[in-house]
C-alpha cells in the first residue's frame, strides 16, 4: 500500500485496472518489476551460452524490430486514413 502511494500518488506512476470476475484491481507498473527477481536471485554468477553470431544478432534485433513496426505503422496509415 506504501508504495502504491509513493509511485501512483506522489510521482504519477502508471497503473492498470484489471477486471477479473468483476472485482477490479489496480497493478501498478513498476510493481511488474517484482516478476524479475526470481529469475535474478538464480543467477549463479557464471556466463551463459556465448557466441559472436549470436551476439551481433541481438544488436541487431532491436533496430530491426523498431523499422518492421515502423513500416507496419505506416502501412496501417495508408491502409485506413
Amino acid at each position: 500500500m506504501i508504495l502504491y502511494y509513493i509511485n501512483v500518488e506522489l510521482l504519477g506512476g502508471l497503473y492498470f485496472e484489471v477486471n477479473i470476475f468483476g472485482v477490479t484491481l489496480e497493478i501498478v507498473q513498476q510493481g511488474l518489476a517484482l516478476l524479475a527477481l526470481p529469475i535474478i536471485w538464480l543467477y549463479n554468477g557464471e556466463r551463459g551460452y556465448h557466441k559472436k553470431w549470436r551476439q551481433y544478432f541481438c544488436y541487431a534485433f532491436y533496430p530491426v524490430h523498431m523499422l518492421v513496426l515502423y513500416l507496419v505503422f505506416l502501412l496501417y496509415l495508408m491502409l485506413y486514413r
